[in-house]
C-alpha cells in the first residue's frame, strides 16, 4: 500500500513536468495522400497563439511542401493577405465557438494546383482574421500528426507512396567551366523501372539522359550557353510515374589555364 501510494506521488509530481503539445489543426482523414480523397482541415482558435478566439473570420494562409519529406519551404502558396476574398476562408463548426474547418475537394493537390507526380510532402499554414491585422500561429513542438516550428508555422505531414527528387546540386547558382558539365542528381524512393532526365533552356523540354533499374542516377550537363536552365527528373516506380523539377542558374566561365 505503502509503494502504491508513492507511485501516485511521484506521478503527481512529475506530470506537470511533461510537455504537452495539443491539437491546433486536424485533418480528416489522418495522414492522407495529396491525391484522390476529400479532406477536412479542422482549426482550434483556443490553441497556439490563441489570437483568433471570438473572430467573426478566420482565414487560412496555407501552402504545400514539395521539395523533400523534412523540408519547410512553401509553395503553391494559396491565400492573399489581408484581403478579405474568399481564398481560404474557413467555416465555423456549428456548436463550437472558436473551431473552423476547410474541406479540399476533390483532394488537396487540386486545391494547391501542384502539377500531376510532383510529391507533396506535408502542408503549410497559419490563419489569420478577415483584414489581416490578427494571426493565430502555433506553439513550437510537436502534435499528432505535425509539428510547429520555430517560426511559429504549422505544419501537417502527409503520406507520399512514391516520389522522386533531385538531390543535388544544393545550389540552383552554377558556375561551370565552358566545356565542362554540371552533375545533376535524382533520387527516389525505391529502385525504377526508369530515371529520366528532361532539360528546358527556353524552347521546352526535351529529354537529357536515362537509366534503368537504379534508386539514384546522376545527369552530366554540358551548358552550351549561360542562363536557366529547367530540369526534370521522372521515375517509373511499378505503374506510377512520378516527377518534379529544378531550376539551375547555370554561368559559363572561362576555364583557367
Amino acid at each position: 500500500m505503502r509503494n502504491r501510494l508513492t507511485f501516485f506521488v511521484l506521478l503527481a509530481w512529475l506530470l506537470p513536468l511533461c510537455p504537452v503539445f495539443a491539437q491546433i489543426v486536424t485533418l480528416e482523414p489522418a495522414a492522407p495522400t495529396a491525391d484522390g480523397t476529400e479532406v477536412k482541415l479542422i482549426y482550434d482558435a483556443t490553441e497556439g497563439t490563441g489570437a483568433l478566439v471570438g473572430a467573426e473570420k478566420v482565414y487560412m494562409h496555407s501552402g504545400v511542401v514539395t521539395s523533400d519529406p523534412e523540408g519547410t519551404a512553401w509553395q503553391f502558396v494559396k491565400g492573399n493577405w489581408g484581403q478579405d476574398d474568399g481564398i481560404g476562408e474557413m467555416t465555423k463548426i456549428e456548436g463550437e465557438d472558436n473551431k473552423w474547418q476547410i474541406t479540399f475537394s476533390p483532394d488537396i493537390r487540386s486545391y494547391y494546383q501542384v502539377p500531376d507526380g510532383q510529391p507533396v510532402f506535408r502542408m503549410a499554414m497559419v490563419f489569420r482574421n478577415a483584414n489581416g491585422s490578427v494571426e493565430g500561429k502555433g506553439t513550437p513542438g510537436t502534435f499528432n500528426g505535425g509539428f510547429v516550428a520555430e517560426n511559429q508555422d504549422i505544419y501537417l505531414n502527409l503520406t507520399v507512396n512514391e516520389f522522386v527528387l533531385v538531390t543535388e546540386p544544393q545550389q540552383s547558382l552554377q558556375f561551370v567551366n565552358t566545356g565542362e558539365s554540371v552533375a545533376v542528381k535524382a533520387r527516389a524512393s525505391q529502385t525504377s523501372e526508369k530515371i529520366r532526365f528532361l532539360a528546358d533552356t527556353g524552347e521546352g523540354l526535351a529529354p537529357a539522359d536515362s537509366a534503368e533499374n537504379v534508386q539514384e542516377f546522376t545527369l552530366n550537363y554540358t551548358p552550351q550557353a549561360s542562363g536557366m536552365v529547367n530540369f526534370r527528373a521522372e521515375a517509373t516506380i511499378g505503374d506510377t510515374t512520378v516527377a518534379t523539377e529544378r531550376q539551375l542558374n547555370l554561368i559559363l566561365k572561362e576555364a583557367p589555364t
